[in-house]
């Protein structure tokens, strides 16, 4: 991850107002990471079953 997005020293607002569109392949750790920077998150893969959460 770029330094620029390693740690939030705005509490989690780093990305606010912000949308990652984010694909299976890119991982739930990537989505996860995003979303606690303030990003709203949308996650998207061509199968349901990608989509599952483990």
């Amino acid at each position: 991850m770029p330094a620029a997005l390693s740690s939030s020293p705005a509490g989690g607002e780093v990305l606010a107002g912000r949308v990652a569109v984010v694909s299976s392949g890119m991982g739930a750790v990537t989505a996860q990471r995003l979303a606690e920077l303030g990003a709203t998150v949308v996650v998207l893969a061509r199968r349901k079953e990608r989509l599952d959460i483990s």
